[in-house]
């Protein structure tokens, strides 16, 4: 039975891996969207936390007709990421840099002003447009 699942990519979260790209289930705006595996934080006892960046987005800002089409960070529950993905695309990539991103995610954690998405990554990227358009960004 392990073996028919792991066909689909589907319990393969024991799997993840820096570098690696994955196709997800993405927004209907950004099918092409895929996500990387930037770090691996065994934080919780409960839950490994899988840090990610996104590509080939469209977050809308509020200024007219501007997208960004990336998040360099973004702190994923393993078990919301393993609802999320769907594909290996690559199993290694060269990492943006993301160190700066995560050491204010981590500095925010430690000090408990901080978590990590639960919700799938779609939900994830919905919220961050959603903080940029309540923001004014």
């Amino acid at each position: 039975m392990a073996s028919f699942f792991s066909l689909f990519g589907i319990g393969k979260s024991q799997n993840f891996k820096v570098g690696q790209v994955w196709s997800y289930k993405t927004r209907g705006q950004e099918p092409n969207s895929r996500l990387q595996i930037l770090k691996i934080d065994s934080i919780s006892t409960k839950d490994k936390f899988v840090h990610i960046a996104i590509g080939d987005l469209k977050i809308a800002t509020t200024e007219e007709g501007r997208f960004v089409d990336k998040i360099g960070h973004l702190p994923m529950s393993e078990v919301a990421l393993r609802k999320s993905v769907v594909k290996l695309i690559s199993k290694k990539e060269p990492l943006p840099d993301f160190q700066e991103g995560y050491g204010m995610w981590r500095e925010a954690f430690d000090a408990g002003k901080a978590g990590v998405f639960e919700v799938s990554v779609a939900e994830a990227v919905q919220f961050v447009e959603e903080t940029y358009k309540q923001n004014g960004l």
